[in-house]
């Protein structure tokens, strides 16, 4: 069964996914926000969210966002590109944040997240890029 519900940009979700984080280590659990969704691909663009600066060129502030506990940021260096078609009703593998739908971060932080995004990525400059699919059968459950 199919989630009922659209995905939406400026979301918040939470997952498990099974590859390997920028140190060469398996990833943790972690949110990720929603950047774009493409209606037609069946594929959400998203960014992983991480309560550690490291890196003001790959970086991106969230501002205060309710359904995170800490201070968070994005990396930009990384894009996830997530077949949403695949996605099952399993709230123990995938968490979409049920109170904002779409207005996790304020409009005007999201802008400057995209607008950073995009500018990083048309950079020649910025080899540390890589794209990241994933799908249903990538996810891991989520042990709170």
């Amino acid at each position: 069964m199919s989630y009922s519900f659209k995905l939406l940009p400026n979301t918040i979700v939470k997952f498990h996914a099974d590859y390997l984080e920028d140190d060469g280590k398996p990833t943790k659990k972690r949110s990720h926000l929603i950047i774009k969704v493409d209606e037609k691909n069946k594929e959400a663009l998203l960014l992983k969210i991480t309560s550690k600066w490291k890196n003001y060129f790959w970086q991106a502030k969230l501002g205060p966002v309710k359904c995170l506990s800490k201070p968070s940021f994005v990396t930009l260096n990384r894009i996830i590109i997530f077949d949403w078609s695949t996605l099952r009703n399993d709230y123990r593998k995938f968490r979409i944040c049920q109170v904002h739908r779409g207005n996790c971060t304020e409009e005007g932080r999201f802008t400057k997240i995209v607008h950073k995004l995009k500018k990083f990525w048309k950079n020649p400059l910025n080899r540390d890029r890589l794209q990241i699919r994933l799908d249903w059968n990538n996810l891991k459950i989520l042990v709170d």
